[in-house]
């Protein structure tokens, strides 16, 4: 087993051991902290840590947490059931889970790790060790792709067209489903809402009464279209910038471990939505409207593409239910209650914007 040195929310690192370390931390990793730096700097160890700070500070400013291993070269990131410890001599990253994990997650986990690998823009899955509670893929280097989109609003934009397109294309024709009734994922979504331990919650946090409302008007919405035939593919599920890492020879999506299957342009909005979330792009229809386009003209198969064009809007709106399940079957605390608020402020600007576009369109066509 692998005994981790507890720091909390400290990153603490050894330059002498390895730069790349550093790196990997400054572009990828979030945190407001920086505990220690190797004592051989001398004078310069305030000038390194002034410069790091300002650039988390700048650029990446979420408080993570983060530890050195005993060994050298190897670094640890606390997530969720467990550490992800990165071995920059082997070129591997692990997922190490907490020994209270049950076994089915973990089996879980490393079975939706694998299927991804048949990606080949996705990490490669190397091995599992199930004894060890643990599983090892292909560490992805580069620079995380929304550090990029911070400095240049244009990224996102030529991100897509460059590479993301074509993903999402192949990502559409990945265990596809074709002839899901929208009544089908209704009833899977729905039902999330309406169970009693939502209700509770209510109580404690107020602001899921809002988030309700407008989860429940969506499915109202749908509900007009039951009957209407959608497709769900493999889908990753958090398909954004911030999963995103590139390099000069190649653009990388990590981090599968929610991938499941969903709707067709899940991944497709989730993209874009993200990017309006954390305003690197403004919410316009105009930028939904090019993208589609360019999806459509990486499908292949005329039925895929016909339903794409007719259920578009549909599709939409299963997104927001979609990626508001995703958000509130967490462990449900302040900040995801917020990330799910500001997003419903997002989808509401959204509809405002495609119902004013149909009311001026009706009013034209009069």
């Amino acid at each position: 087993m692998h005994e981790f040195s507890k720091l909390n929310n400290i990153i603490y690192i050894n330059l002498d051991k390895s730069t790349d370390v550093l790196w990997h931390l400054v572009v990828h990793y979030k945190s407001n902290h920086i505990g220690s730096l190797s004592p051989s700097l001398g004078n310069r160890a305030n000038q390194y840590l002034r410069i790091i700070k300002e650039v988390i500070r700048r650029k990446l400013g979420k408080t993570r947490e983060v530890v050195r291993l005993p060994v050298p070269g190897l670094l640890a990131l606390r997530v969720h059931q467990g550490f992800k410890v990165f071995n920059y001599k082997d070129g591997t990253v692990s997922k190490v889970f907490a020994s209270s994990v049950p076994e089915e997650i973990l089996r879980k986990e490393i079975e939706t790790t694998t299927s991804a690998s048949r990606l080949d823009f996705a990490p490669k899955f190397i091995k599992d060790e199930p004894e060890k509670k643990s599983y090892t893929e292909e560490l992805v280097t580069g620079q995380l792709a929304a550090v990029d989109a911070r400095i240049d609003s244009r990224f996102s934009l030529s991100l897509y067209d460059s590479h993301i397109a074509d993903y999402l294309a192949r990502m559409i024709t990945t265990d596809q489903i074709p002839d899901v009734q929208v009544s089908s994922i209704l009833h899977e979504l729905s039902d999330f809402i309406r169970d009693d331990s939502f209700s509770r919650l209510e109580t404690k946090y107020p602001a899921l009464s809002e988030i309700g409302r407008f989860y429940t008007d969506i499915c109202g919405d749908l509900e007009n279209f039951a009957d209407k035939s959608v497709i769900k593919c493999y889908s990753h599920g958090d398909f954004s910038l911030e999963n995103i890492i590139a390099s000069r020879r190649n653009v990388k999506v990590i981090d599968w471990e929610g991938a499941e299957s969903r709707s067709i342009l899940n991944d497709f909005f989730n993209y874009f939505f993200t990017e309006m979330y954390y305003r690197r792009l403004h919410v316009s229809l105009e930028i939904f409207d090019s993208a589609k386009q360019k999806l459509l003209d990486r499908l292949d198969g005329t039925l895929v593409k016909e339903n794409v064009k007719s259920c578009y809007d549909i599709y939409c709106k299963i997104f927001y239910l979609e990626r508001l399940k995703t958000i509130l079957e967490r462990d449900l605390n302040e900040g995801f209650i917020r990330v799910a608020s500001n997003s419903v402020l997002l989808f509401k600007a959204h509809e405002a914007l495609h119902n004013d576009q149909a009311g001026k369109g009706k009013h034209a066509h009069e």
